[in-house]
């Protein structure tokens, strides 16, 4: 698997989308401040493909931004030259978490198929097409930070279950696995050969089969035998055939024979009765005729006779135009009268409203004078009040001066002091209060007066203009009746009789009296030529039935009949039949009864022919039964042809028989061949079992994968000791044994002590040489094809090495750049990233950190 393209969003520092594109690099380190979220890229990458990473499994929403809804990553990699891209979201909510697997098809990508978008499925495929799982990514691709020495000095069991995965050598595990379903299948298999030989084939063997085989002999000779019997059955079967048909051929004209006779009996009997119904009808349509006749000149007097009234009395509707003219009249009497009453009630209605307007005139002019009676008294009694009001104010303002005082307000002597007239200047008040109050009640009745008066003029204005139109009306229905009048004089002939009515009434009686008789003459005019109508149809519905009847007797075919009955029986004894049938009802009555006699005779010598040739039947039946064999059931049997179809029955039986008798013999060689067949399976399965058996025991032991492992690790062991003799500057070696991990320490005279007894430093060197060791040799150590690792991501460690041990690590990275290999290296020493081709910035910034390629 080698990366393409990281894309991040939300996802720890990196708030917002930040790409990071592996497709040109080879060797290059990522550096940043603590913090900027250097291993959060290589957690990226594990999220994306597995969904989890090292520092908290798989509770990937701990790694939103804060304040971010949700992360997402998108991941972009090639496996053997195929490009796939995997995206992977999560929010707040585990259940929010979302997943779809791609892959890039001529330059579009698609949905790798099912289970692209379901998150275990598309895990699942993931680790399938890398073909690493979790662990092993994490142990051999991606070295995070302080897990980089577990595959050197972690758990042994734990270092082996990697190589498992990374070798391919599951492949054993599978065929281990295998090989015992395929030794449990053929063991099955076995088992149901061996109950099918036992329960399918019991009894079937070379024996049975001999019996089966004479079996068949038997049923054929049977079927042959009775194949012979049915050969002489089948002459006698068409001579009985050819006596039936002309038995039965001479029994349907017997019965056409019988059917003839009873046809013409029938017609013989309606024949008769039609000559007296002929008769019948010719007598009663006489009489109709002439009753149709007399109703009809019935009819033409009637008519002569209404004609004459109208004449003289007027018609119908020209004396209900006059009764109408006449209501007419009264409506007119009657308006004229009820004017003439309006007319006297609005002359005195008028006469009063003028009676009224003078009183009024006469009021208004009594309250006219009044208010101004009441006007003079209240300007007396203001001038009353005016005077004893100043003089009470005099008083009150020398109110204790003496005559020939100064003037309060001329300062001139006083010629006199008047007092203080309380007792004055009160009954000037009420006098003043009373005129007052007299002067409004006569502005009131004035008041009222004058509106009296003008209603009063209104009133006589309307009650003269009623009486005008009163006297109009009376006018214009005094010159309607003049000319209803004169148009009932028209009528009556110039004078108009006492009772106009009563002679309107006695003219329509006279003309409804002959209208009646009319309307009866003509109802029975109709009647008379109904019956005379019916009479006549019922004449032409006798000839029609008579007709039909004599039609019937010429269409019996009574010559055909019995020239076909001589044909069948050529002694048959005919009477000579009727020559010409009449048209006639009385002579086509006797000559119907002559067709049917003939006829009779006919289907009697018929009749004795067919019991002749029965006889004859009986004979063949007889011949038949003597020919069947011995012990065959056929008393019932009374019919040559059921005889032949028992025969033929039982020789189909027998056929069937020994056909199924020959089918069932070669059914048990079948099942005898079956048999030996199943015999030899169930051997080979039986061996097959075994030898599966036998495989899948040695493949479970664990010897093969363990003895590989050891191989493996040894391997990896010498060259690791290459790497880190080269790292430690010649003193370090590497060795394995006993699932264990040493170093040898040249320096020390090559003692051997175990990796977990290095300090820090040596131990990263340690586990630097083992992994570049690793990712040189998987491809040669893999026991299948997909185990080649593309990549190799280290998570620092480097900065517990010296300067002289870093720049020899450095040098060591940058072999390993080029050869279709991508390393990258997450540290903070800015030595180590300055000696590699490029480099990776992480800026640390407010708004989030950002990716900065340097070259």
């Amino acid at each position: 698997m080698r990366p393409l393209r990281l894309e991040v969003k939300g996802f720890t520092a990196y708030r917002e989308t930040q790409v990071l594109d592996f497709e040109d690099l080879d060797l290059f380190a990522v550096t940043g401040s603590t913090g900027s979220g250097k291993s959060s890229l290589l957690d990226a990458i594990t999220y994306a493909l597995y969904g989890r990473v090292p520092r908290i499994g798989n509770r990937a929403s701990l790694l939103i931004s804060q304040g971010q809804p949700r992360l997402a990553v998108m991941f972009d990699f090639a496996v053997d030259g195929q490009r796939y891209r995997v995206t992977r979201s999560t929010g707040q909510k585990a259940a929010s978490a979302t997943l779809r697997l791609e892959r890039q098809i001529d330059g579009a990508w698609q949905s790798f198929g099912d289970g692209a978008d379901r998150i275990r499925d598309a895990t699942r495929l993931i680790e399938e097409l890398i073909g690493l799982d979790y662990p092993a990514f994490t142990r051999s691709v991606l070295l995070p930070q302080g897990e980089f020495q577990e595959f050197l000095v972690g758990d042994a069991k734990e270092r082996r279950e990697i190589l498992i995965e990374l070798l391919g050598l599951e492949l054993f595990v599978r065929m281990a696995k295998r090989a015992g379903e395929e030794a449990g299948a053929a063991h099955a298999g076995a088992l149901h050969a061996r109950k099918m030989l036992d329960d399918r084939y019991s009894g079937v063997d070379k024996a049975a089969l001999r019996d089966a085989r004479k079996a068949v002999k038997e049923a054929a000779a049977k079927s042959e035998a009775m194949g012979g019997v049915e050969r002489s059955l089948e002459g006698l079967a068409r001579d009985w055939q050819s006596q039936a048909r002309r038995i039965e051929a001479v029994e349907g004209l017997a019965e056409e024979a019988e059917e003839l006779a009873r046809s013409a009996g029938t017609l013989a009997d309606g024949l008769e009765r039609l000559t007296a119904e002929v008769e019948e009808a010719e007598r009663r349509a006489a009489s109709r005729e002439d009753l149709a006749k007399g109703a009809a000149v019935d009819v033409e007097e009637s008519g002569r006779a209404l004609a004459e009234a109208e004449e003289r009395l007027g018609t119908g509707e020209s004396l209900a135009a006059l009764r109408a003219t006449l209501e007419e009249l009264g409506r007119v009497d009657g308006r004229i009268a009820a004017a003439q009453v309006a007319l006297s009630e609005v002359r005195a209605l008028s006469q009063a409203r003028a009676t009224a307007l003078e009183q009024a005139r006469r009021a208004a002019t009594e309250a006219g004078a009044a208010l101004e009676r009441a006007e003079a008294a209240a300007a007396e009694a203001e001038r009353e009040h005016e005077r004893v009001h100043t003089a009470d104010q005099v008083a009150a303002l020398v109110r204790g001066k003496l005559v020939g005082d100064p003037c309060p307000v001329c300062e001139r002597p006083l010629e006199a002091v008047p007092k203080i007239d309380a007792r004055g200047l009160d009954e000037a008040v009420r006098m003043l209060e009373t005129a007052h109050t007299m002067r409004k009640r006569a502005e009131a009745a004035w008041s009222r007066a004058d509106r009296d008066l003008v209603a009063g003029e209104r009133d006589l204005n309307a009650a003269r203009e009623d009486l005008q139109r009163r006297e109009a009306d009376l006018s214009t229905c005094d010159a309607e009746r003049d000319a209803v009048l004169v148009q009932v004089q028209a009528v009556f002939g110039g004078a108009v009789p006492d009772d106009p009515a009563s002679e309107i009434d006695s003219r329509a009686q006279e003309l409804r009296g002959i209208r009646e008789r009319l309307a009866a003459s003509q109802a029975r005019a109709k009647e008379a030529e109904a019956e005379a109508t019916q009479a006549r149809e019922a004449m032409r519905s006798v000839a029609a039935r008579t007709g039909e009847l004599v039609g019937g007797l010429r269409g019996l075919s009574l010559g055909r009949l019995v020239e076909r009955a001589r044909e069948s029986v050529p002694e048959l004894d005919v009477r000579p039949q009727p020559a010409v049938i009449p048209s006639g009802p009385g002579a086509a009555a006797v000559a119907a009864r002559d067709v049917g006699s003939v006829a009779d005779g006919v289907a009697k010598g018929l009749r004795a022919a067919v019991v002749e040739a029965r006889h004859g039947l009986q004979e063949l039946l007889d011949r038949a039964r003597d020919a069947l064999p011995a012990g065959m059931p056929v008393a019932l049997v009374t019919d040559v042809e059921e005889l032949l179809l028992a025969v033929r029955a039982t020789a189909r039986e027998l056929v069937e028989a020994a056909t199924e008798a020959r089918k069932d013999a070669e059914r048990l060689a079948q099942r005898v061949t079956e048999r030996d067949e199943l015999e030899k399976q169930a051997k080979s399965l039986e061996k097959e079992a075994a030898i599966y058996q036998a495989l899948a025991a040695e493949l479970r032991a664990d010897r093969l994968i363990d003895f590989l492992q050891g191989e493996a690790l040894e391997l990896l062991a010498a060259a690791g000791s290459e790497r880190l003799l080269f790292l430690s500057q010649n003193r370090y070696r590497l060795a394995f044994e006993d699932d264990e991990f040493f170093v040898e320490d040249g320096q020390n005279g090559d003692e051997r002590r175990p990796v977990r007894t290095l300090s820090g430093g040596e131990t990263f060197l340690a586990s630097l040489a083992l992994a570049l060791a690793l990712s040189d040799q998987l491809q040669s150590l893999a026991v299948t094809s997909r185990a080649r690792l593309q990549s190799l991501f280290i998570d620092e460690g480097f900065g517990a090495l010296d300067q002289e041990v870093l720049e020899v690590a450095s040098e060591a990275l940058s072999q390993l750049g080029g050869q279709d290999r991508l390393v990258g290296v997450i540290t903070h020493v800015s030595e180590l990233a300055e000696r590699l081709p490029v480099r990776i910035e992480v800026k640390k910034l407010p708004a989030g950190s950002r990716l900065e390629r340097v070259s």
